[in-house]
């Protein structure tokens, strides 16, 4: 099913038990700490940096006035006029007046990007898909920043280094995320979409770039994605999320012997 922009709050969202692509990455590391993120056993911690992300995705998806406001004019959340302010703030998260800069300046960064703003233009934002999935007894979700619908789909991020972007694919599994989004799109519309990451730095000068994967990635993304979901389809079945016992470690490529070409 398609879940409808500001449908289903943030909280309803994650608490829904389907399965979304950051738990799947989680699960070719380690299905135990996966099954436990999932089940609510293991919280993750909301960071700062985490914090940011979500009040600029509400600044694209309208919901910011409802969810965020500027805290008082200090530098650091550990002080009693925070304490203070945060017990009134009735519902809200509240931000940091740095905090609330950097978010103005990475807007303005993002809407000035003509690639991005071609994503933006006549765009929905955060819509969910929830379907039953057809690798086991479980179902999988996502919710799309940037969609529109039988044209493109998009995810907005934010960076400490630009420049260094590409080293986060691997390391956080957003080929991952591009291949499981597309794939999810695809299963409820029939549609296989384009799907660009929107990217921000998050320091001055604050540049924005949008970035799309080769097909190599998305392959690579999808091989792994797949792999994933039998595996929680296994876990479900047999009720075992326990981790390999065993491991082989490959040396790294600048550790391999060169050899000299004759």
């Amino acid at each position: 099913m398609i879940i409808a922009s500001g449908a289903e709050t943030n909280a309803a969202y994650h608490a829904s038990g389907a399965w979304g692509s950051t738990r799947v990455s989680d699960f070719l590391k380690s299905p135990l700490v996966a099954w436990l993120r999932h089940s609510g056993q293991l919280p993750q911690e909301t960071t700062a940096a985490m914090t940011v992300g979500s009040a600029l995705h509400a600044r694209f998806d309208g919901s910011y006035p409802a969810e965020f406001a500027k805290g008082p004019e200090v530098s650091s959340r550990r002080t009693k006029a925070w304490t203070e302010a945060e017990t009134a703030a009735t519902g809200k998260t509240l931000l940091l007046p740095s905090e609330v800069a950097m978010i103005d300046a990475m807007e303005q960064a993002v809407r000035a990007n003509p690639y991005a703003q071609c994503l933006l233009d006549g765009a929905e934002h955060e819509v969910g898909i929830r379907r039953k999935s057809p690798y086991g007894d479980y179902r999988v979700q996502c919710r799309v920043d940037v969609w529109r619908k039988s044209a493109l789909a998009a995810d907005l991020k934010t960076t400490g280094d630009l420049d260094g972007w590409a080293k986060s694919v691997m390391a956080y599994g957003y080929h991952r995320q591009a291949a499981f989004y597309r794939w999810l799109i695809h299963e409820e519309t029939g549609d296989w979409l384009p799907f660009s990451f929107i990217v921000v730095e998050k320091s001055a000068p604050h540049r924005c770039r949008v970035i799309d994967l080769d097909e190599v990635y998305l392959v690579r993304g999808w091989e792994e994605v797949e792999q994933a979901l039998h595996g929680i389809g296994h876990a479900y079945a047999n009720n075992d999320w326990s981790d390999p016992g065993y491991q082989f470690l490959n040396a790294p490529g600048w550790m391999q012997p060169q050899h000299a070409v004759a």
